[in-house]
């Protein structure tokens, strides 16, 4: 394994500059392409990310004990596995001298019992990450028992997210670590196949994520209508409009004069969400309420409704403003090789 960790290295290190400088394109392209429900998912999860770092302080405790329950988990279906690989071969010798079992047949029996030992393990991780998927999520989107749950939308997509985060951080290092004891196991491909399973409730949530930030784009421009006509600023009451529609970040709106540098330009030449982070779901043209796409042009008038992070929101309001990009990131300034 020594000559191919150095030769991974040295071609990491070769194909580095180009790869960072690629990486920009390469995404703006991907960002283009991809259906709608993917973009609006896209657009907010960093939203929810942020309100998840904001209020997980508190409740530390629950899920750093949800995360070593699972680490132990994974750890032990490693174990197992790894022990059932490697005592195959003595079993079947012994098995064969003492009570004249066949090769064949012991192997069989070690696979059944490494199954029947392993099965507990693998249900407790399932259940793990769902609970714990749940608690992030219920951190990031509180529930209002109360009323009606209006985040439950949001809050669908972003378990389902830390689902699959959760499978994809257990499920790689323990193919990677127990692959070399069963070769002819295609473990990857049963990873690969968990991953797909839940890609399904995944694009479910993800549709249905798309329709609630819809609804909530018509309630956030009737906000915007009931404030006055402020149309070139944050919304200002963000507790009440995020009480309407939970989940949909920091809502901000802005006016494109006639003269504003993003008229006739199309978002995806403007490449807002790759720049900043934010996300334009919804654009109010002479009374009327547009969900635009990436190639939908911007005209004199509009009242734009994008949302995101904070910094994000910001960003785009200075791109939107003077079509400048932010500061460079540090990866756009590394010299060419």
């Amino acid at each position: 394994l020594y000559p191919v960790a150095v030769s991974v290295s040295a071609l990491t290190t070769l194909m580095a500059p180009y790869l960072i400088r690629a990486s920009g394109p390469v995404a703006s392209f991907v960002d283009r392409h991809m259906p709608h429900p993917l973009q609006t998912f896209a657009s907010l999860y960093g939203s929810w990310m942020a309100a998840l770092r904001h209020r997980s302080r508190t409740r530390r405790s629950p899920v750093r004990r949800l995360i070593l329950r699972l680490a132990l988990d994974t750890l032990l279906i490693g174990a197992t596995v790894i022990t059932g690989s490697l005592s195959t071969e003595p079993l079947v010798h012994m098995a064969g001298e003492h009570a004249g079992l066949g090769p064949r047949t012991t192997r069989i029996l070690v696979v059944v019992l490494s199954l029947a030992l392993i099965s507990p393990f693998v249900l407790g991780a399932v259940r793990v990450a769902r609970a714990l998927g749940a608690l992030l999520a219920e951190q990031a989107l509180p529930a209002n028992k109360a009323a009606l749950d209006l985040a439950a939308a949001p809050r669908r997509a972003f378990v389902v997210t830390l689902q699959l985060s959760a499978l994809l951080a257990a499920g790689i290092p323990l193919v990677a670590i127990t692959q070399p004891f069963l070769p002819s196991v295609p473990l990857a491909a049963l990873l690969l196949l968990a991953v797909l399973v839940l890609a399904v409730p995944f694009w479910r949530s993800a549709t249905e994520l798309h329709g609630h930030v819809k609804a909530g784009a018509q309630v956030l421009l009737e906000a915007l209508a009931a404030q006055g006509g402020a149309k070139d600023a944050p919304l200002s009451d963000t507790s009440e409009v995020r009480r309407l529609v939970p989940g949909l970040g920091e809502a901000s709106t802005l006016h494109l004069s006639e003269d504003a540098p993003a008229v006739g330009r199309s978002l995806a030449e403007i490449n807002l969400r790759g720049l900043s982070g934010a996300s334009v779901i919804a654009i109010e043209r002479h009374g009327q309420v547009i969900y635009p796409g990436a190639h939908d042009r911007l005209e004199a008038g509009d009242i734009l409704l994008f949302t995101g992070t904070d910094d994000a929101v910001t960003a785009a309001r200075q791109i939107l403003k003077g079509l400048t990009p932010p500061p460079t990131p540090w990866s756009a300034q590394i010299p060419r090789p």
